[in-house]
């Protein structure tokens, strides 16, 4: 599932309960979601969510609607697709967990 420009596998792979697998790009400063259309018969599409510093993890919500991505700028960014299916940010928090400035 990852594109030719990896040179080493993900530290892991996530998906949450009702999405389809996700996988961080750390070295490469981004987070790749892999979706799957169920109109087009199991075609998988990609988006990618690109950060300014390394990525160290991602996690899902309970409900699966929302990302939750920190990085080596000690921030936890949070992510949610719209109905068009553009992942926005919502949120962000800073290492002390206070609510950081974007």
């Amino acid at each position: 599932m990852l594109g030719s420009s990896h040179r080493c596998p993900p530290p892991f792979l996530t998906h949450p309960p009702t999405h389809h697998p996700s996988s961080p790009a750390p070295q490469d400063k981004k987070v790749i979601l892999w979706t799957q259309d169920g109109a087009s018969a199991g075609a998988w599409n990609q988006k990618e969510i690109q950060f300014s510093c390394v990525v160290w993890r991602v996690s899902w919500s309970v409900t699966g609607n929302i990302l939750a991505v920190s990085g080596g700028d000690n921030q936890v960014t949070l992510w949610k697709e719209s109905l068009l299916g553009e992942w926005t940010q919502i949120g962000q928090l800073s290492e002390d967990g206070s609510a950081a400035k974007s």
